[in-house]
């Protein structure tokens, strides 16, 4: 028997599937985006729970941007129009903190 999900289900299922990941380089901050390129998950160490808004925001939002890049780039399409792996994992090493 064939199995046919709903539209619904089948956007909770993306919704819900990690498929990218960033952090920053001492783990203060990591991001967890789901199939569908949206964040899912924002864990953050006890030295960044101590950082002001403003750090926080602009710290979270970076990390963001790269699990999102990382998540563009696993798509694997190569005409230039995506980030690279390799960019990508140049990005995640510059987030110092």
């Amino acid at each position: 028997m064939t199995r046919h999900l709903s539209q619904d289900s089948q956007t909770d299922e993306l919704m819900s599937q990690v498929a990218a990941t960033a952090m920053s380089s001492r783990r203060s901050v990591v991001v967890r985006v789901n199939a569908m390129g949206f964040v899912r998950y924002v864990t953050l160490s006890n030295e960044a729970r101590q950082w002001d808004s403003v750090t926080l925001n602009k710290r979270c939002r970076a990390v963001a941007a790269v699990a999102h890049d990382r998540w563009l780039a696993n798509h694997g399409v190569s005409d230039g129009t995506l980030p690279t792996l390799e960019a990508v994992a140049a990005a995640e090493r510059a987030l110092n903190f």
